[in-house]
């Protein structure tokens, strides 16, 4: 294993130019951060190669940093371009072209000699056993297949067909992945295998007690210490953010009230939303039996429209689908947190929240807004209520859930009784 000097997440790439990077972090741990840190130093130092006065002073070569968010797989590099582009803000209409810039600067014998910088987030998603409208793979296979073909593709080893393409320099990679994901472990054997003594395995660790004191201590606000069960989600620089932000908790410090006062700064304004999303959460969650990963149509469709919504899908009408799925404002609802902010991020296969505990927290949401009667009364039983959890109590994926619902109940004050 390739060894190096321990430094800043994001300038490994810059540093260590002839290695490719398998990354693991935590979730919330800031790997997204530095990945496109990484890609925005790598493209300012790009520009700053291309500007020198002196054609003299240009390097031979230039870096064509390119950022993957894995919420789909890229089956060929005009898919892998594309898919770059989609994730640049504002881009809109020049992406076709700026993807045709691209992919002949990638594969010209006669040019600058451009090479691609690949920083893949999110090599933990490859695989996920969804195919559109939420339809369940039945082969596990897909998946390990999906993580050596995406690291074959990345690293110039992928069959060529006639019909695609790979870039004339081999490209530097950099997987950005969780920590204890099989899907990230597979993706980081198969680039070792191919890129044999070229590769260096590093790990983003979380802030520290000392870090987070000093940062809550900077921004003000009181807060009290943070329980040793808290301290995983606590270490979530974004939601440490929001929860200095959103101001004093309404009751204990916890991982809990992170998350319920994160959530409302999140929505600022649109708070009326909240319950439309847990809504959609749970009924996601209730589908596939798992508050994670991606969901599609058939997952959220409201009870008793399910046929319709297949019909329609099988007929390739995914707008019709959604009509049929989702009342008008459920429909506004998922358009806005998507746009404006940015809670939902959509996918070829559906959506998926930008954190798996925020999934669970909305899933727990419903549930306790109904038990609590803060949401609308729709005449169902505690039985009812809770019927979601029942077959899940022993299950450590829906643990979050269970355990946020009780919270949010108990946040919800004493007087509020069962619906």
């Amino acid at each position: 294993m390739t060894a190096v000097r321990p430094c800043a997440a994001h300038l490994l790439a810059d540093l260590h130019p002839n290695l490719s990077f398998a990354v693991t972090a935590s979730a919330g741990a800031g790997s997204t951060v530095a990945a496109k840190r990484m890609v925005a130093v790598a493209a300012r130092r790009a520009l700053d190669e291309l500007r020198a006065a002196r054609p003299t002073s240009r390097p031979a070569g230039f870096v064509l940093p390119l950022y993957l968010p894995l919420w789909e797989q890229p089956g060929n590099w005009d898919h892998v371009l594309h898919v770059s582009m989609d994730a640049i803000p504002g881009i809109g209409r020049l992406r076709p072209d700026a993807a045709a810039a691209i992919a002949s600067a990638l594969r010209d014998d006669a040019g600058r000699g451009w090479r691609a910088l690949v920083v893949a987030d999110g090599t933990d998603r490859i695989g996920q056993p969804f195919l559109p409208g939420g339809q369940d793979s039945q082969d596990g296979q897909d998946g390990q297949d999906g993580q050596r073909d995406l690291v074959a593709l990345l690293a110039g080893s992928a069959g060529q067909d006639g019909a695609t393409w790979q870039p004339r320099l081999p490209a530097q990679i950099v997987l950005f992945g969780r920590i204890g994901s099989p899907a990230h472990q597979q993706a980081v054997h198969s680039l070792r295998r191919l890129r044999p003594g070229a590769v260096a395995e590093m790990q983003i660790n979380p802030l520290s007690d000392k870090q987070i004191e000093r940062f809550v201590a900077a921004v003000g606000g009181g807060m009290p210490s943070l329980a040793e069960r808290n301290h995983e989600l606590a270490a979530n620089p974004l939601l440490l953010a929001l929860s200095v932000i959103a101001g004093p908790s309404r009751g204990d410090f916890g991982a809990i009230d992170l998350f319920d006062r994160g959530l409302d700064v999140l929505l600022g304004e649109r708070r009326d939303q909240r319950a439309v999303l847990a809504e959609l959460a749970y009924r996601a969650a209730a589908s596939k039996g798992l508050p994670a990963g991606v969901f599609g149509i058939r997952d959220i469709a409201a009870q008793g429209t399910l046929p319709a919504v297949q019909t329609a899908l099988q007929a390739g009408d995914t707008d019709r689908a959604l009509a049929y799925a989702l009342d008008p404002k459920e429909r506004c609802v998922l358009t806005s947190v998507q746009r404006d902010t940015h809670l939902l991020t959509t996918t070829r296969r559906g959506w998926r929240f930008f954190h798996d505990r925020l999934f669970a927290f909305l899933v727990a949401d419903r549930i306790a807004l109904r038990a609590t009667a803060r949401g609308p009364a729709d005449g169902r039983s505690d039985d009812d209520l809770f019927g979601a959890l029942a077959g899940h109590l022993g299950d450590p994926q829906w643990a979050d859930v269970i355990e946020a619902t009780g919270r949010l109940i108990e946040l919800a004050g004493p007087s509020a009784g069962p619906a």
